[in-house]
């Protein structure tokens, strides 16, 4: 169809996830089609990239993690907030329709 790359987004993205993680998708994926995959969704360092390529993909999306890079036009209060995070400091707001959920920090708000 003139796709030239894929891009396989687990649940454990921060944008917009589905309901299926990561480890399912991008070997699914893998087997599905002919033309390079790119995985995102809770990739952050090498480890991860090399469980993405081990699991089929050929690249990776690492949005977080570059969002925190020197780099980056984020305010350096986001990228300290988001360095001393852990795993349990955020929450999935579920919209019901993966396309419209979201990860966010934990607050009253959110919850």
């Amino acid at each position: 169809m003139g796709v030239d790359a894929i891009n396989v987004v687990g649940y454990e993205a921060a944008g917009h996830p589905t309901y299926v993680t990561s480890m399912v998708l991008i070997p699914l994926a893998a087997k599905s089609v002919k033309i390079p995959i790119i995985a995102s969704g809770g990739i952050s360092n090498g480890r991860g990239l090399t469980a993405a390529l081990a699991l089929g993909a050929d690249g990776v999306i690492m949005g977080t993690r570059f969002a925190v890079s020197k780099e980056s036009l984020l305010h350096d209060k986001w990228k300290q907030r988001i360095l001393k995070a852990s795993e349990q400091d955020t929450l999935y707001l579920d919209a019901g329709d993966p396309t419209a959920s979201m990860r966010a920090f934990k607050t009253k708000r959110a919850e």
